[in-house]
């Protein structure tokens, strides 16, 4: 996949509109299951950890505060910590996954 792809895929515009219909009350054989707000919020991280990685200015525009340079007043810092508070860090560090998702942030 082409990383201009990824991005529009793996981006807040699409994560959190589908954390939004997933909590729908709405009865018809094309909606999307509760199920799906645990994959929007795999993709709300994935934006916001790529735009943590990919950040290309030192200030960072209002509206994605990671995509700024990392400092001591960056929010980088408390993303960090709410991802090791998040069920999305079980899942990348349980016992029984692989060496290969072990990496430390």
């Amino acid at each position: 996949m082409k990383v201009s792809y990824c991005t529009q895929v793996f981006s807040y515009a699409v994560g959190s509109l589908m954390q939004r219909i997933a909590k729908w009350n709405i009865q018809d054989r094309n909606k999307l299951e509760a199920e799906a707000a645990d994959t929007a919020d795999l993709i709300l991280f994935l934006d916001s950890l790529f735009d943590c990685l990919n950040s290309s200015s030192k200030v960072a525009p209002k509206s994605k505060l990671l995509k700024g340079g990392i400092t001591e007043n960056s929010p980088h810092e408390e993303f960090k910590k709410s991802f090791r508070r998040s069920s999305l860090h079980e899942v990348f560090f349980a016992q029984r996954s692989s060496t290969l998702f072990r990496h430390h942030l």
